[in-house]
């Protein structure tokens, strides 16, 4: 008698919709497109996706963050105008520190890892270990 013994683990819960709009929107305002110097903002589709994952691992800190977010925009961040988001960005990082600093890490990461970026700034796209690198 053969039977299949599999087990479901479950892992995080993926953002939902507004959570990922929201995330992606607050992404843009964090580190808006450069044309002048030729870099993708953090809101580009393959930043951004690594910066999903990066959140769903984080899990409930994050949502919990996107929620005071939610909050402060009194619904959903990334339906403000562009102006308005920048302003509530600003009560974000004054309001909820912790939060918006859990936040901020995480694109920023997920920013700097991208080897366009790493281009630009004119360094390797490699790991900085073990070799470093000079600052």
């Amino acid at each position: 008698m053969n039977r299949d013994h599999t087990v479901a683990v479950a892992g995080p819960a993926p953002l939902t919709d507004v959570e990922r709009e929201d995330l992606r929107a607050l992404a843009a305002v964090m580190i808006p497109p450069s044309t002048q110097f030729g870099m993708p903002g953090a809101d580009d589709a393959g930043i951004f996706s690594e910066i999903l994952k990066a959140a769903t691992c984080e899990g409930a800190r994050v949502r919990e963050s996107l929620a005071r977010l939610g909050g402060l925009a009194d619904g959903a961040y990334a339906r403000l105008d562009p102006a308005r988001r920048i302003a509530v960005a600003e009560s974000f990082r004054h309001a909820a520190p912790a939060a918006a600093a859990l936040i901020f890490s995480l694109v920023a990461r997920c920013y700097y890892r991208d080897d366009r970026v790493m281009h630009a700034l004119e360094m390797e796209t490699r790991a900085p270990f073990p070799g470093g690198f000079t600052v």
